[in-house]
């Protein structure tokens, strides 16, 4: 059996995102402009570098364990230029799921990694490789370039390895200020290309895992090139909004190696695995809209977004986060709530009917790809122990609880029906990290 390395990044980045957002053009992925009236964490002071970096721990009930430290570092130049690096390393430990469906009886696994572990999953536990570890390493830099007074040019590279898997990205942006700086249009591409290197190789897709060793490739490769254009508009003193719209088109080996599906008889026992297939390409599209007010010391964002893509893949996003500071706005808290849902892909299931092996063109029990519905709730406290307006250091304390609830809850057959076939998901993440 195989080893599922490539995890549910998804989930663990909208934790982790909020630890070190680059400076420059507000994007659609997550990146956010500026506090309003004045309630920015200061300290980019021209030919200084602002080094922001964080510690962050990431845990996810009875599976994967993630240890990150980032640093971010911006040097802010009187000339306009702005060049930002960031450095991040992942440790990954723990449990995570195959993809195959829980069986009322014993299932016995034998993992891909080099030092092969063979174990059992019991009767009504859902199958998880117990032995996963990974560890990820990225750098990514970007330069801002000023162009004219109200012209601005920003370029950006980004790489990323583990043991199977290098990306690497290369991005351009332009920016125009209008309305005397009230007002910023900016537009972006950018070309990703990665290559997987699974452990044992790439196993055909849709193929029975019992004869996957003769009928693996050494390496396959993808391409995602997209596209953006922004907006950001000063309403007033207090109201700044911003609205991203965002295309981009994958193609190439679109699976995970590491994924399978459990072939299921009417009786609801296991019959066998297959290696999961998706299609070879992927256009995926999405409006993001955020809104910032703050006045004396408080402040609102509410971030909504909306994305499609043509797998049927529909997901609906809304964020709500408030700031209050104390009265010399030395420190502040700031709790925030995160709704999500999404819809399911044409082509998940959580399991294969053996009536139906041969006559799919496309399968996934990848529950990424499931209907589903999730909340965040988190807390963040930050002091500045510096020289407020002059050198601030700010020190942050942040916790954020997950909850996600599948939707797509096709009922199982036979023996299956009494087993809970899917159990969700809760994760909980702490971090700390200082800025100065």
């Amino acid at each position: 059996m195989q080893r599922l390395r490539r995890r549910s990044r998804s989930i663990r980045r909208g934790l982790i995102a909020a630890s070190c957002a680059l400076l420059g053009v507000a994007r659609a992925n997550g990146q956010e402009p500026p506090e309003p009236a004045g309630h920015a964490e200061g300290g980019s002071a021209a030919n200084h570098w602002v080094v922001d970096s964080a510690l962050s721990y990431y845990q996810e009930k009875g599976r994967i364990r993630v240890i990150e430290p980032i640093v971010n570092a911006v040097k802010d130049f009187q000339n306009g230029q702005i060049v930002n690096l960031q450095f991040v390393v992942d440790s990954l430990t723990g449990a995570t799921p195959l993809g195959a469906v829980t069986s009322f009886l014993p299932q016995v696994w034998t993992n891909a990694s080099k030092a092969a572990h063979s174990y059992t999953t019991a009767p009504g536990t859902l199958p998880v490789d117990p032995f996963y570890h990974d560890v990820r390493v990225a750098a990514s830099g970007s330069w801002q370039l000023p162009l004219s007074r109200v012209l601005s040019w920003t370029v950006g590279a980004k790489a990323s390895y583990e043991l199977d898997f290098l990306s690497l990205t290369g991005s351009t942006s332009i920016a125009r200020n209008f309305n005397e700086d009230n007002t910023t249009l900016s537009f972006g591409v950018y070309d990703e290309h990665d290559t997987i290197r699974p452990i044992g190789g790439v196993p055909l897709p849709g193929s029975d895992t019992s004869f996957a060793l003769r009928e693996r490739a050494g390496q396959q490769s993808r391409n995602d090139a997209g596209t953006l254009i922004g907006l950001t508009q000063v309403m007033n003193r207090h109201w700044l909004a911003q609205v991203n719209l965002s295309l981009d088109r994958a193609s190439g080996y679109m699976n995970d190696p590491y994924k399978i599906l459990s072939v299921v008889n009417v009786s609801g026992v296991t019959t066998g695995y297959l290696n999961e297939r998706r299609p070879g390409q992927r256009t995926r599209a999405s409006i993001y809209l955020d809104n910032r007010v703050g006045w004396q010391r408080q402040s609102v964002n509410l971030a909504l977004r909306y994305f499609g893509d043509d797998w049927g893949v529909r997901s609906y996003t809304a964020r709500i986060r408030y700031r209050w500071y104390t009265s010399d706005q030395s420190s502040y808290w700031q709790p925030s709530v995160r709704w999500y849902r999404q819809t399911a892909a044409n082509f998940y299931r959580p399991w294969v009917p053996l009536s139906a092996v041969g006559d799919l063109t496309y399968e996934s029990a990848d529950s990424r790809l499931a209907a589903f519905h999730a909340l965040t709730y988190g807390l963040q406290y930050s002091v500045d122990i510096g020289t407020p307006y002059v050198r601030p250091r700010w020190l942050t304390v942040r916790v954020q609880y997950y909850r996600q609830i599948i939707d797509s809850r096709i009922p199982g057959p036979g023996a299956l029906a009494s087993l809970n076939l899917y159990p969700g998901l809760t994760a909980i993440q702490a971090q700390v990290s200082y800025k100065f």
